[in-house]
């Protein structure tokens, strides 16, 4: 299933921030037909945090996507995934603990789902607009080390309405209202049967079948 691109973030329109006594710096290096951020980070044998951001002002639709590609080096410390909502109070976020920086270049893919609030008023609520996406490094063992991320972007996966076919049908109660007010096949369909197409892998809640005998 293909998705619609939302925004791809510059490679150099990162800014740094660091807490306490740590460190951080940037700089853009090629990789592959597209730079890559590398953020070289020493906690100076202490705790805290090393964030780059970059502003980027977009609607959102229901369901999305973060991708990036990221490799490094150094000690095993957190990795934190922030969006930003437009108003700059809300926070959502991915933490992966305990990230042992790949040496060779790996995707990550990261639904929108998998993004839990963080803080802010908005009380969890579903983000509309965007307005930055941050990269954290967060001090388990510290130390120092280098993290490269490139090719990030944000896609709508918002998946296309399944295709729904069936066996037969009643007046009233055909298979594209199965999803809705329900299908019943025809008074002679001794073999029944509905296929739910949904036109490729996608992630779902839940699915309830209620399957009653022929009135």
């Amino acid at each position: 299933m293909r998705h619609a691109r939302i925004a791809t973030l510059s490679d150099s329109d990162w800014q740094p921030t660091a807490s306490g006594q740590a460190q951080l710096y940037l700089s853009r290096v090629p990789a592959g037909k597209l730079g890559a951020l590398k953020m070289d980070y020493d906690f100076k044998g202490g705790g805290g945090f090393v964030v780059v951001r970059q502003n980027c002002a977009r609607t959102l639709p229901a369901e999305y996507g973060l991708q990036f590609r990221l490799r490094g080096s150094g000690s095993i410390n957190d990795l934190e995934i922030k969006l930003v909502d437009a108003s700059g109070l809300n926070v959502w976020r991915r933490v992966i603990k305990r990230l042992e920086s790949p040496r060779r270049w790996r995707r990550f893919n990261i639904a929108s789902e998998e993004l839990e609030f963080g803080w802010g008023p908005a009380g969890g609520e579903r983000m509309s607009e965007l307005g930055a996406v941050e990269f954290a490094v967060v001090a388990g063992e510290g130390g120092a080390g280098s993290l490269f991320i490139a090719d990030v972007r944000i896609e709508d996966q918002t998946p296309p309405t399944p295709r729904i076919s069936a066996s037969s049908a009643r007046p009233g109660f055909g298979a594209a209202q199965m999803l809705g007010g329900g299908w019943k096949p025809g008074a002679g369909d001794e073999r029944p049967w509905v296929s739910i197409d949904a036109h490729g892998p996608r992630r779902i809640g839940g699915l309830i079948i209620d399957w009653l005998g022929q009135a």
